[in-house]
């Protein structure tokens, strides 16, 4: 698994590795990252209440690199859990 650095502020602090984001992102639900095609792509799951809900979060694909997926995962999970 990549270590390569993934620059953040607010909850997550200055900066992070993707192995220290995706553990963190777990508090939230199931966190994936993988290669898809040609690029990277992050998603979560996130845990919910709701008997027969599901409430997914992805980042968009094609990322040059697995810190690029995670961060916009990072900025979307954190704009959904504020509203």
């Amino acid at each position: 698994m990549s270590t390569a650095v993934v620059e953040r502020s607010g909850v997550y602090g200055d900066a992070l590795n993707v192995e220290q984001a995706l553990i963190g992102l777990m508090r939230y639900g199931q966190p994936r990252l993988g290669v898809y095609g040609e690029g990277w792509h992050a998603h979560i799951e996130m845990n919910t209440q709701v008997t027969g809900g599901k409430f997914e979060i992805r980042s968009d694909f094609k990322h040059a690199s697995p810190s690029a997926a995670i961060r916009q995962l990072l900025d979307r999970v954190e704009a959904a859990v504020r509203k």
